[in-house]
C-alpha cells in the first residue's frame, strides 16, 4: 500500500459543539485525534498567560514588522536560491522568537524612526533645491536682498517682465532720468531686472509695470546677496546627503536582523490567526 503525505490539521470550535463534532470526525474516520496537551502544546512563550494582547495590538506589531522588513529588503545580502522555498520553522523556534519580541520589535522601530527621518530630509532638500532653482536667476546681483526695499524718497524693486514685454518696458522708462536699472539676467522667457527709483515718477513707473506684466520677487527672510544665498544652501544640500548617507549605513545594519523580524512575523500571525479565531467564537473558556 503506498504511503500518502499526512498534514497536521489545528481545530477549534465551540465547547457545547464538542461532542457533536469529535462524533463526525470519528465517523469521518481519516483523522488521528489528540488532545492539544503534552508534546502537541503550543510551546511556552506562543502560550497566552497573564493579560493577553489584543488582535488589534498583534496587528499593529505585524504591520510594523512587515513595513521595516519591506523598507530594509533593499540592503539584503543574504544569499537565496532561486525559486528557494521558504525554510520550514519549528514551534521551539516560533516560540524562542516570541521571547526575542521586545528586543526585534525595537530594530523595527528604529527602522520606521530612520524613515521618518529620511523622508523629512527627502522634503527639505527638495526645498533648498527649488529655492535655488528660484535664486539662480539673480545670482549676479550684488545687493543684498535684505536692502531690496524702498527709502523715503526712493523706490526699489526687484522682479521680472515676460520676454515678450520686455523691449516695450525698457523703451517706456528710456526717458525717465531718475530711474536706475539693472539687467540681472534674462531667459528665453523673462528679463530679470532690478529698479530703483524716485518717487517723483512713481505713476509713470507704475503704469509701465503694468502694461509690461511686471512681477515682484519676494527673497523671505534671507539675507545676503543671492551668491551668498546660495552658497548656504549647498552647504545645507551637502549635510542632508551626509545624513542620509548616515541612515543608509544604519539600515544597513539594522537589515542583519531581516531574519529574526521574519521569523517574528511567522510566529506572531500564528498567535494572531489562533487568538482572531478564538475571538470570534467569544473568548478561549468558550472553546475547544
Amino acid at each position: 500500500m503506498p504511503i500518502v503525505a499526512m498534514k497536521k490539521v489545528t481545530l477549534m470550535a465551540l465547547k457545547e459543539r464538542r461532542s457533536d463534532i469529535m462524533r463526525a470526525l470519528q465517523a469521518f474516520g481519516a483523522l488521528h485525534i489528540s488532545e492539544l496537551s503534552d508534546e502537541n502544546a503550543l510551546p511556552e512563550g506562543l502560550q497566552q498567560s497573564g493579560e493577553r494582547q489584543s488582535t488589534v495590538e498583534l496587528e499593529e506589531e505585524l504591520n510594523l514588522l512587515q513595513n521595516a522588513v519591506s523598507r530594509l529588503k533593499g540592503y539584503d545580502e543574504r544569499k537565496k536560491a532561486m525559486l528557494a522555498p521558504k525554510p520550514e520553522l519549528s514551534m521551539e523556534e516560533i516560540a524562542e522568537a516570541v521571547h526575542r519580541k521586545d528586543d526585534v520589535l525595537t530594530v523595527a522601530k528604529e527602522s520606521k524612526a530612520l524613515d521618518e527621518e529620511q523622508m523629512q530630509l527627502r522634503t527639505d532638500g527638495i526645498r533648498l533645491t527649488t529655492k535655488s532653482s528660484y535664486l539662480h536667476p539673480w545670482v549676479s546681483m550684488d545687493v543684498p536682498v535684505e536692502g531690496i526695499t524702498d527709502t523715503q524718497s526712493c523706490r526699489v524693486v526687484a522682479g521680472t517682465v515676460p520676454i515678450l514685454d520686455s523691449q516695450a518696458f525698457l523703451e517706456d522708462v528710456e526717458g525717465l532720468d531718475t530711474l536706475v536699472m539693472q539687467k540681472v539676467f534674462t531667459d528665453r522667457d523673462y528679463m530679470y531686472l532690478l529698479l530703483v527709483y524716485h518717487n517723483a515718477v512713481n505713476e509713470e513707473m507704475s503704469q509701465a509695470m503694468s502694461r509690461a506684466s511686471f512681477t515682484p520677487t519676494s527673497f523671505g527672510d534671507d539675507t545676503g546677496t543671492p551668491a551668498e544665498i546660495l552658497d548656504e544652501i549647498r552647504v545645507r544640500q551637502e549635510a542632508i546627503e551626509e545624513k542620509q548617507e548616515a541612515i543608509r549605513e544604519r539600515e544597513r545594519i539594522l537589515a542583519s536582523r531581516l531574519t529574526d523580524m521574519e521569523i517574528l512575523i511567522d510566529a506572531l500571525s500564528l498567535v494572531y490567526e489562533r487568538q482572531r479565531q478564538a475571538d470570534t467564537f467569544g473568548g478561549t473558556q468558550y472553546v475547544f
